[in-house]
């Protein structure tokens, strides 16, 4: 963390679990190195009742979330977030 720091010259506040792999171990060394928060790999919206170390997340690649024209679709963003959409829990 520190020598990311350095390097950016700026605070860096989160951490990305590589892969998405984490354990109780890797949680605790998160913290100890000063991060606030972690994210996983794990689809979905965080309610806050859970560990600022182990937050789920969403993809939000362009593609899925645009209208045929490439124009930002509300509707399709929704469905995307909502937890139904196909493949994904």
């Amino acid at each position: 963390k520190k020598t990311i720091e350095e390097k950016l010259g700026k605070r860096v506040e989160s951490f990305c679990y590589p892969n998405g792999d984490w354990s109780e171990a890797v949680v605790k060394a998160v913290k100890e190195a000063g991060y606030e928060r972690a994210v996983t790999t794990q689809w979905g919206a965080n309610d806050g009742s859970g560990s600022a170390y182990t937050l789920r997340r969403f993809d939000m690649c362009a593609e899925h979330i645009q209208t045929d024209r490439g124009k930002l679709s509300a509707s399709r963003l929704a469905w995307r977030m909502s937890g139904f959409y196909p493949g994904l829990g």
